[in-house]
Parts: structure tokens; sequence; C-alpha cells
């Protein structure tokens, strides 16, 4: 599972994983997350 920390648009995003052998099971967070935070020049923006 992917999952997101704090406002798109935020300076502290993040961008987490999980896995879980059942969908309803334990699940354990992937041990070098954040797999992506705060990138710099890339941004969220709205439209």
């Amino acid at each position: 599972m992917a999952y997101s920390g704090n406002s798109f648009e935020s300076p502290f995003y993040g961008v987490g994983c999980a896995t879980a052998t059942d969908i309803i099971g334990k699940w354990t967070k992937y041990d070098e997350n954040l797999i992506l935070q705060n990138p710099g020049a890339f941004a969220g923006c709205r439209v």
C-alpha cells in the first residue's frame, strides 16, 4: 500500500508504503520510508 501524509501543496508532504500478507492483516511500514519527501521544485498545484 502507498499512503500520503500532509497536503500535496505542503513542503512537508510525503509518500510512504507498507506491506501485509492479507488486506485486513497487520500492516508493516517499509523501513526506508518516506519514499518521497520534500521533492524540491516538484510541488503539487490546484488547477
